[in-house]
């Protein structure tokens, strides 16, 4: 397989799921990445095209992507 097969499929802009006090929620993280992993995405884009990356700290986007791979995995 070369190295672009792997990117092949429906790769989401995946957005921060936040609470009600606006710090990125685990929870509705881990309810977001398992409805679109449900619905059968090949991948998701953290952190992607979405635009509100660049409003976010490096310690938001670094906890964004880590809930996301933690949750993925599950």
């Amino acid at each position: 397989m070369g190295k672009i097969d792997k990117y092949r499929g429906v790769f989401p802009a995946f957005y921060a799921c936040y609470d009600d006090s606006g710090r990125i929620s685990p929870d509705r993280t881990r309810a977001m990445a398992r409805f679109l992993i449900g619905k059968g995405v090949d991948g998701l884009y953290v952190c992607g095209s979405s635009g509100e990356c660049i409003y976010q700290t490096k310690e938001e986007r670094m906890l964004a992507l880590e809930l996301s791979l933690i949750h993925i995995s599950e």
